[in-house]
């Protein structure tokens, strides 16, 4: 059964960057593989964001840090994890990397077609942990974007969270949009 959301219910839409509209763990990933390599380290992707995932959570519930730190810090704790020390150019590079990090395909298509004004909000993102429970706790209607298709949260925790709809990717959205 193809889902529906009622537009005239929202005058906006606000979403997640990293993860919905982004493919961070593409980014992550892309970053992370020549730079084991050259330590000789071999990990699987999927134990790399796994471990993204933790760490950051972990670096995220104490001190507030600068993202950049967090990043910089979940690296070194890679490099010990896998026997390695980070470079300190590698440290400060990990962070610069976000800019290269590519949207999904479906992003900029999805974006153009859903362009919308300010007032009732709907929230679209893919992470239960970092995005939809807070969304939810705001009262904000929520659609969950499960990009990995029920097989766990990739580089993120998975979190405690019900959206109100939950959709595969943002060419979905755009279905289920539609103006009654």
């Amino acid at each position: 059964m193809a889902i529906e959301i009622d537009s005239n219910n929202y005058d906006a839409i606000t979403f997640d960057c990293y993860g919905t509209l982004i493919d961070w763990e593409a980014g992550l990933t892309h970053y992370l593989r020549p730079l084991l390599l050259a330590h000789d380290c071999h990990a699987v992707d999927g134990f790399l964001l796994e471990f993204f995932g933790r760490t950051e959570a972990a670096l995220q519930a104490g001190r507030y840090r600068a993202y950049r730190h967090v990043l910089m810090a979940v690296l070194a704790a890679l490099g010990e994890r896998l026997g390695f020390r980070p470079s300190p150019q590698a440290l400060e590079d990990f962070p610069e990397s976000i800019g290269d990090w590519l949207p999904f395909p479906d992003t900029v298509p999805a974006l153009n077609a859903l362009a919308v004004a300010d007032g009732r909000i709907l929230h679209v993102a893919q992470s239960l942990y970092h995005d939809i429970a807070p969304a939810t706790a705001l009262g904000f209607d929520t659609v969950w974007i499960d990009r990995h298709d029920g097989h766990g949260g990739g580089a993120t925790l998975t979190g405690q969270a019900t959206p109100t709809w939950t959709l595969r990717n943002l060419s979905e959205l755009v279905a289920a949009l539609k103006v009654f």
